[in-house]
């Protein structure tokens, strides 16, 4: 099953429609990064496998559950294909995403100035553009947090000379990860902007 199905108009384009969406994310490694890539080929990469991915874990289970021969186009393909091919969210390592996220992120900033605007045309552009700013910025900031969590973890299986007094001091700073991690989740809308990175 993809991760989300949301019902809005894709690039700018045609009526809104039910699409699906995967999140995948990357973490550093030579199979993922490649040296003779460039930094944001790895998530261009993953996201351009994911139709296929789901296309051949729709014959699967068709094949396993139904009992379709092979060749066949059995019910669970069937479903699938009612739809545009997956969109994949993909997250890399430093930070970059895939051109379905940012294309998601237009999306979300025109469905949500349609709802909140009520003045003229400057002001309905002015509003998509801060709902961009707001997604872009949680988003980036989620995206970079989740990597250095993911190394932190890694880092608590390390061996050798100080990995038992690592070990104590980030047993030491949970609480204070946890109260930052409450404040992270907390509406953004609540809150005054405050200028952050700018990730993707």
């Amino acid at each position: 099953m993809p991760d989300l199905e949301l019902q809005l108009q894709w690039d700018g384009a045609g009526p809104e429609r039910q699409l699906l969406f995967e999140f995948k994310t990357l973490h550093l490694g030579p199979s993922t990064y490649p040296c003779a890539e460039g930094r944001c080929q790895a998530v261009k990469r993953r996201a351009k496998a994911l139709p296929t991915e789901y296309a051949r874990k729709a014959r699967l289970v068709d094949e396993k559950y139904i009992g379709t021969a092979n060749g066949e186009v059995g019910p669970v393909a069937v479903r699938l294909r009612r739809y545009e091919p997956v969109k994949g969210l993909v997250f890399g390592h430093f930070g970059e995403a895939s051109d379905d996220v940012h294309k998601l992120v237009g999306a979300l900033a025109v469905a949500c100035s349609r709802r909140n605007h009520l003045g003229p045309e400057d002001d309905a552009a002015r509003l998509r553009g801060l709902y961009s700013y707001l997604i872009k910025r949680r988003w980036a900031l989620a995206t970079v947090r989740g990597a250095a969590r993911l190394t932190l973890s890694r880092l608590a299986s390390s061996v050798g000379q100080g990995a038992s007094a690592a070990a104590v001091r980030r047993q030491a700073a949970e609480g204070v990860w946890a109260q930052a991690r409450r404040a992270a989740c907390e509406p953004f809308w609540g809150r005054a902007l405050r200028a952050g990175p700018r990730v993707f």
